[in-house]
């Protein structure tokens, strides 16, 4: 699994601990889609989503397209990705949940999946 070039598509900061635990695991992620930079904040300063953030300081080739349009088709296809991931926005939301409840049932099963790789809290 190494060798397949992987795409991931995510905005959520929060998704940036799945990338890390890719990279940890030795994935290959070899390009990142997010949303656009937005302003935030009472100043509006602009703001890169967390996986772009990610992308940039890893080297890993980072697309923010406004649609997804045949220009953006054009640019995945240089990419030649073998996998395409994705953490649904409604992970949040569980992602959230297991920061507040007792998570030893819930941190057995994701052990299983990723070998005791990603820590919640």
């Amino acid at each position: 699994m190494q060798d397949k070039k992987i795409a991931f598509f995510g905005t959520p900061d929060f998704t940036v601990d799945f990338l890390e635990l890719f990279k940890s695991i030795g994935l290959n992620v070899e390009l990142v889609v997010t949303g656009e930079d937005k302003p935030h904040g009472r100043g509006m300063q602009i703001k890169s989503p967390g996986p772009r953030v990610w992308g940039d300081t890893n080297r890993v080739k980072v697309l923010q397209p406004k649609r997804l349009d045949q220009e953006f088709i054009e640019k995945l296809k240089e990419i030649k990705p073998h996998l395409f991931l994705s953490v649904p926005a409604y992970w949040e939301k569980i992602y959230n949940l297991m920061q507040t409840t007792d998570k030893t049932d819930m941190k057995k099963s994701f052990d299983l999946v990723t070998g005791g790789r990603l820590t919640f809290g």
